[in-house]
């Protein structure tokens, strides 16, 4: 939520501004005008007493001093402004005096002593004295003197009421005239305020929508400023994230992953693998295609194919590519090592989900299919393959692919499920699913026959849970889970003891089969707590907190606190990421602030990571704080990690769905340190140390930002390629171009190939 919008601060800036501009001219106006005024009273003042100065000698000479006092009566009574006329003789005895309100003459009295310093200094005719607030009159003076010598002094007082309410009626001009003239300002201010930000927010509007995946909208701003160019700007780039979203559902989601998560799966290209490959391939359907329209086919094949990828990812595989009616899908080995038992299910449940297919056609009139499936497991190469040009595959290859491949068209042959599998993978999953030797037979590509089974099915639930009794750690581990498979709730009694089992395995197999069996959520975590209570095994207790943290409360997920300091750094993380999910951000952001401060460097990192995340800036000021580090350089290290983990793309967008407002992703405040983050990553590149420079790299990758492509360069250039930065440097610098552009930088700078 925007706190302060730049609507409001336009329109306060711009309400500053006339205001500064209308009080300036209204001082400036006002002080012209008193000047004016001023000069309007003192210049008759001054006139007055020194034509009285020039007069008066005579009339000494010539005139008594009734005569005198009768002359300054009739000046004040002929003057609206002159209040009091005074006449003082050489010792300063008053001779004549006059004033307008009529008070009884005061001649023959002499002026104090300290009434006379005011007239002293007068030499000329000039103001004697002038305070219109306190005592409403101007003072004028002149000494009266002639060649023959000094006669006396004349002051002339002036009422400056008149001047006040010309002052006055100034001012009260003044600041209507400012008022108007602020209220047209703010006014207008308002209108151009609203004009501007009506664009940028109809640009914030789209700028959400993007954040929240919708590229399909385009920012109808036609204007010839900056906006416009900006909005223009932002349609094209709005253009290419629509294009390339395009382009992703064409591309291997084994790609994808690798891309997002791995910074150096480059680097990784043609590692020999131990996988199971399974294949699956619609039977007959070339026959089909003969006979049904072209449309139709599309249809169901599209619906078939959409229908086993979901099979394909809820068992953990990876669909590596669609050949035409076949598939072929990857399952790569976990820690639990049971890619064969993953690919054996997947296959049962294709044939479960192949049933629910064709029952659905059947019943629209439509006609059914038949598969075959064929499951091998065997060493592989895997890797990028593709041409210099830009198009590559992350694929695996070897002979174990294409046994896999010739084992489902070995299925036809069947008796069962039409499912094959070879002696390897049958060997990996004969405890858990019945199978049958089928003929003999070779292949094509295979000198000598290859030993095949047709899986039957599941072995008999009895066996399954005596297999839970068995000494053989994997025999309990693959009884637990193949009773989780069978979604039977009956049997969590069965599993109930396991989760107290002396195998890790085969404790984190319980909670899982447990799940599938859909024991209560609340009692599974009450479960759990209790083997918390006495477990030792760190691989379990950082099971078991991530799974309270997913499934639980948040009065659960509020206990997992105390794990925040366990010793293993695996706990640590897991605690930090299960209170992330506790509702009350003040709760979460109070307790990982205690954790900013932490001396592990890992457990800073973590709590840093999991706040940001939750859209706190807090903890992106910490990891740029721990970059800084230089007595420490595991801090630098974890801080550098740590910026890697919550600057890409993904982070992005997650990111922005927990703020309240998607457009406060983009403030001034987080992108400015988003780029201080870039800056200090760049300068990590040059470290002491190998794991900083190693994961700064890496975290530049991540970061996605093209400006440092000039500083990875440099690095790439300078180091050895045996070097340790060497390779997340040049991992990180395609990351940042394309293909052809990488290629170029690599040939000029890496390779020293001028073109």
């Amino acid at each position: 939520m925007v706190r302060f919008p730049l609507r409001y601060k336009f329109i306060l800036w711009i309400a500053f501004l006339v205001t500064f501009i209308i009080i300036t001219a209204s001082l400036f106006s006002l002080y012209h005008i008193t000047r004016i005024l001023t000069d309007g009273l003192e210049t008759p003042g001054t006139s007055l007493a020194a034509a009285l100065s020039s007069m008066l000698p005579d009339a000494f000479k010539n005139k008594s001093d009734k005569e005198l006092s009768e002359l300054a009566r009739h000046i004040v009574k002929a003057s609206e402004n002159i209040i009091e006329i005074n006449v003082f003789d050489p010792g300063w005895k008053i001779i004549a005096r006059a004033r307008k309100d009529g008070s009884p003459p005061r001649e023959g009295e002499v002026l104090p002593r300290e009434e006379r310093a005011k007239y002293a200094a007068a030499r000329t005719a000039s103001r004697i004295h002038y305070l219109q607030e306190e005592s409403g009159f101007a003072e004028f003076g002149s000494i009266i003197k002639d060649a023959d010598g000094r006669f006396g002094f004349v002051s002339i007082k002036y009422s400056t009421a008149h001047f006040t309410r010309e002052i006055d009626t100034a001012i009260k001009f003044i600041i209507c005239l400012a008022l108007i003239s602020l209220f047209a300002g703010i006014t207008l201010s308002v209108f151009m305020a609203n004009f501007i930000t009506r664009k940028l927010n109809m640009l914030i509007q789209r700028v959400e929508l993007v954040a929240r995946g919708d590229y399909s909208r385009q920012a109808e701003i036609t204007s010839t400023d900056e906006i416009g160019l900006l909005s223009a700007r932002f349609n094209e780039m709005t253009q290419g994230l629509l294009e390339k979203t395009r382009i992703m559902r064409f591309v291997p989601e084994n790609i994808t992953a690798l891309v997002k998560n791995d910074s150096d799966f480059f680097k990784e290209s043609g590692v020999e693998r131990k996988v199971t490959v399974l294949f699956i391939d619609i039977r007959n359907f070339t026959g089909l295609s003969e006979s049904n329209p072209p449309d139709e086919m599309i249809k169901m094949l599209n619906g078939f194919l959409e229908a086993m990828t979901e099979v394909v990812k809820r068992n953990g595989g990876v669909v590596d590519k669609f050949i035409g009616d076949a598939i072929m899908a990857v399952f790569y080995p976990d820690e639990n090592c049971d890619d064969e038992i993953r690919a054996v299910t997947c296959a049962i449940q294709m044939t479960e989900e192949l049933w629910h297919f064709n029952h659905v056609r059947e019943t629209s009139g439509l006609f059914k299919i038949q598969i075959g499936i064929g499951v091998n497991t065997g060493r592989v190469i895997a890797g990028m393959i593709g041409s210099s040009s830009g198009r590559l595959d992350y694929t695996v290859i070897g002979d174990a692919v294409n046994l896999a491949s010739r084992l489902e068209g070995m299925s036809k042959n069947g008796k069962y499920t039409k499912i094959v599998v070879s002696e390897a993978t049958f060997d990996a999953v004969k405890n858990i699913f019945d199978g049958e030797l089928m003929q003999q037979d070779s292949v094509k590509g295979k000198k000598e026959t290859v030993k095949m089974y047709e899986i039957i099915g599941l072995k008999d639930i009895d066996g399954l849970i005596a297999g839970l009794a068995s000494a053989d750690e994997k025999d309990r581990y693959n009884s637990v889970s193949m009773i989780g498979l069978t979604g039977r709730p009956e049997l969590i009694k069965n599993i109930l003891p396991m989760i107290n089992d002396g195998s890790h395995l085969v404790k984190m197999a319980s909670v899982t089969a447990l799940k599938n069996l859909m024991l209560m959520d609340f009692e599974l975590v009450k479960l759990l707590f209790g083997v918390l209570e006495k477990e030792t095994d760190v691989r379990v207790i950082s099971n078991f907190v991530l799974e309270i943290g997913l499934i639980g409360e948040d009065e659960d997920r509020e206990k997992l606190v105390k794990y925040m300091d366990h010793e293993d750094p695996r706990v640590r993380a897991n605690a930090i990421e299960s209170i992330g999910y506790i509702k009350d951000r003040g709760f979460i952001a109070g307790v990982l602030e205690k954790k900013l401060s932490d001396p592990n460097n890992r457990n800073r990192a973590n709590a840093a990571i999991r706040l940001y995340q939750l859209g706190d800036l807090t903890g992106l000021k910490t990891l740029l704080e721990m970059c800084l580090d230089g007595s420490n350089y595991l801090m630098r290290a974890s801080g550098a990690y740590g910026l890697g983990e919550i600057t890409s793309k993904e982070q992005a967008r997650v990111i922005a769905e927990k703020l309240e407002n998607a457009g406060d992703y983009f403030s001034a405040e987080r992108l400015e340190l988003l780029e201080n983050g870039r800056l200090t990553l760049e300068k990590l590149l040059r470290d002491e140390e190998n794991i900083v420079k190693v994961n700064a790299a890496r975290a530049l990758g991540r970061m996605g930002n093209p400006l440092s492509i000039t500083a990875l360069v440099d690095i790439i250039k300078t180091a050895h390629p045996k070097d340790d930065v060497y390779q997340p440097a040049l991992g990180a610098l395609k990351e940042l171009t394309s293909p052809n552009v990488f290629k170029h930088i690599e040939r000029r700078f890496i390779d020293g190939i001028k073109d």
